[in-house]
């Protein structure tokens, strides 16, 4: 896995760099149900599909995980980018963790964090479809001329 930022669509700071641990996990999630006819007959009414990831951090810096948490409090919608090896894909979604993303320090530490952040997008085809710059003091400028957005 290669990195992730991940930054707010509403209020558009700086985004915050993730450095995920290995069980990081995205999948596909549908909204589906089932039902079954007194005659024996099963209907399946599939709605809609989704992405949905898990990502587990540890050593967060005071500054990002408040700034996290506040986006998980705000319901804000995010942008979240993954950079593979192979492309950079932006998805549209939120936070969706019953608790506070960041809400334990990394003993220890009393200004580093830890936790897992439940990201879901907003739709099935939820790629952010508009060019972003993002400016990057080690890789350069990344723009859309260079890393189109799929």
């Amino acid at each position: 896995m290669g990195e992730i930022w991940i930054d707010s669509l509403t209020d558009t700071s700086c985004p915050v760099v993730l450095h995920p641990e290995f069980e990081f996990q995205a999948r596909e999630r549908a909204i589906r149900a089932t039902h079954r006819t007194i005659g024996g007959v099963q209907m399946v009414y599939d709605w809609a599909e989704y992405k949905a990831y898990t990502i587990p951090l540890n050593f967060v810096n005071s500054a990002d995980a408040f700034r996290m948490n506040q986006w998980w409090r705000d319901n804000d919608i995010l942008a979240l980018w993954l950079d593979t090896s192979q492309d950079l894909r932006t998805v549209e979604g939120r936070l969706t963790n019953q608790e506070v993303p960041l809400g334990q320090f990394n003993e220890p530490y009393v200004d580093l964090h830890k936790g897992v952040l439940m990201f879901e997008a907003t739709a099935a085809d939820s790629y952010v479809k508009t060019p972003f710059v993002l400016d990057d003091a080690l890789r350069g400028l990344l723009d859309a001329n260079h890393n189109p957005i799929r």
